[in-house]
């Protein structure tokens, strides 16, 4: 934002955030060994995600966890549909409702290497209580921290690692999971970014910046 107000020599811009409220019920994890990606995947960066996980990443953790699966969600390119019957891969296309697919996960991946822009779908991830694997290009923007409540890698083999770790520590999956909705509660709920948006919008008292998470340095408790 800093960059944008300075080359188009603007005012400090105020940041305003994405939001996701928090799923109402919450199912546990199945312990199945399910991977799960959601997005558009005629998106590049979403298609290039998808076959890092399926050719790269999930054949990895299937060498230590023959059960494990990994489910794709989100309208295919006929380059992602192709990788349906790979082994442990399901295409599973469009859906209308995506509460189910994130209740039979264990394991939100998002391996992504670009892309502009927020990722919805790691906020959606903490909103439905599922632990993240991801790369630093997958949050950025976020105001998320390693080990916390996220975990990062780099490469196909590190994510695969840090796959198999959250599968196979309940312990280190309910805890970052935790953190995630302390952080989803705190940077990007509803009640937090909606008088952001009025202040911008309204002009309702709003200082000319915003504090580097997106919140006004005077937020206080938002209603």
């Amino acid at each position: 934002a800093a960059a944008f107000a300075s080359r188009h020599e603007l005012p400090t811009p105020v940041v305003v955030p994405n939001t996701m409220a928090a799923a109402t019920a919450f199912a546990p994890r199945p312990g199945t060994g399910r991977l799960l990606f959601v997005g558009n995947l005629t998106y590049a960066p979403n298609e290039e995600a998808a076959a890092i996980l399926a050719r790269e990443v999930l054949p990895l953790v299937r060498a230590a966890r023959p059960p494990a699966t990994l489910e794709l969600v989100g309208a295919p390119s006929p380059a992602v549909q192709s990788l349906d019957g790979n082994p442990g891969v399901r295409v599973r296309g469009f859906v209308p409702d995506l509460a189910p697919e994130y209740a039979a996960a264990d394991v939100v991946v998002v391996p992504l290497v670009d892309g502009a822009g927020t990722r919805i779908k790691v906020l959606e991830a903490f909103a439905h209580r599922r632990p993240v694997v991801a790369t630093p290009a997958a949050v950025a923007g976020l105001a998320v921290t390693d080990g916390v409540d996220v975990l990062l890698a780099h490469t196909p083999p590190e994510l695969a690692r840090a796959v198999e770790r959250v599968l196979a520590d309940p312990g280190l999956a309910d805890a970052l999971v935790t953190a995630a909705a302390a952080t989803l509660d705190e940077h990007y709920a509803p009640r937090v970014v909606a008088p952001i948006v009025r202040r911008v919008v309204l002009g309702d008292g709003a200082p000319e910046g915003g504090a580097p998470d997106g919140r006004m340095p005077d937020e206080g408790s938002a209603r």
